[in-house]
């Protein structure tokens, strides 16, 4: 009896490798409900199959909100990640290159949204793995192996260009490598303009002529957005500095000079700032023009415009040091 179970089992085993059942490539990830893989991350590529609810498949990797996935085929194709339940464990797979690092103090919270409860406080400078967007928030990994959600504005990506350059501040050398131990191939004089292409430790990569690239000390250097240099001080001389508690606030309409409210506007005591005073903001690297008034503003507080309710709540309430411009 027990021979001709081995048998049967033996015959069945048979059957199904002849017909080719395949085996699930991934438990990690499911179809939630049927929908098209196509040739490339966006609807204007070719449709190159159906998935199929439940049908298990393999995150390949990850581009604006697309997976690229293999399915229980060995086909290859991408479909939009709202189509797909992934693990967490299985997204970190597809995520080594997709790390980012938080820009400024940021609540981390159980979901994509502001309603949703805060876990903790990602601190500023602190290195995080993410897993997934939606719509202008990150899942992410924090440094300490817990998954939430983040507002995306506030969270620097590997594959977002350091767009700046930069200002020598005194004569420095340019070394090889990122140490001291490299040798010096170059010495740049103060006020001598570089292009920013990299940030290791102290230390920045610079492009100081079309073709020459180096490493210098960051203390070295003043850093300028290329996008906006309006927006910076650099250009600028500080008349003064001043401690304050800044709020943010949003909503459109007028402010009280009779401009219109936008990302550039700040609410002020105007006996403490006077109106039409041009403000630097370290935090957001913009300059703000004192503009506007609040019943609530007084003395050493402002009110920071924002453009959505997202960015306010993730602002939130901050003590920081403004430099008043000349």
């Amino acid at each position: 009896m027990f021979k001709k179970s081995l048998q049967l089992t033996a015959f069945v085993s048979t059957v199904i490798m002849s017909v080719g059942v395949a085996a699930p490539i991934s438990q990690g990830a499911t179809v939630k409900h049927n929908a098209n893989m196509r040739k490339g991350a966006s609807t204007k590529y070719k449709v190159t199959g159906v998935l199929q609810k439940g049908e298990e498949v393999k995150i390949l990797s990850q581009s604006n909100g697309w997976y690229k996935i293999q399915n229980s085929d060995n086909e290859k194709g991408w479909t939009y990640n709202t189509h797909i339940n992934a693990s967490d464990k299985e997204l970190q797979n597809t995520t080594d290159k997709n790390s980012g690092v938080v820009r400024f103090n940021l609540n981390f919270r159980k979901g994509p949204s502001t309603d949703e409860k805060i876990i903790s406080v990602l601190q500023t400078g602190e290195k995080v793995k993410i897993l997934s967007q939606s719509n202008g928030w990150y899942k992410v990994q924090n440094s300490s192996g817990k998954v939430g959600w983040a507002y995306g504005k506030y969270i620097k990506t590997s594959d977002k260009k350091d767009d700046t350059n930069g200002t020598f501040k005194d004569t420095a050398n340019v070394r090889k490598g990122a140490s001291t131990k490299y040798s010096v191939i170059e010495t740049l004089k103060k006020g001598q303009k570089v292009k920013l292409l990299a940030s290791k430790s102290k230390w920045y990569k610079v492009q100081y002529t079309k073709n020459k690239t180096g490493w210098c000390y960051k203390s070295h250097l003043e850093k300028v957005s290329s996008k906006n240099s309006n927006n910076t001080n650099s250009s600028r001389p500080v008349k003064k500095t001043l401690r304050v508690k800044a709020y943010a606030y949003t909503g459109g309409g007028y402010t009280s000079t009779g401009t219109k409210a936008r990302y550039g506007t700040l609410a002020v005591d105007p006996r403490v700032i006077p109106y039409g005073t041009k403000v630097y903001i370290k935090e957001l690297n913009k300059v703000f023009t004192a503009e506007d008034c609040g019943g609530g503003i007084k003395g050493n507080k402002i009110d920071i415009y924002m453009n959505s309710q997202s960015a306010c709540n993730n602002w939130g309430v901050r003590t920081i040091t403004l430099q008043i411009l000349k």
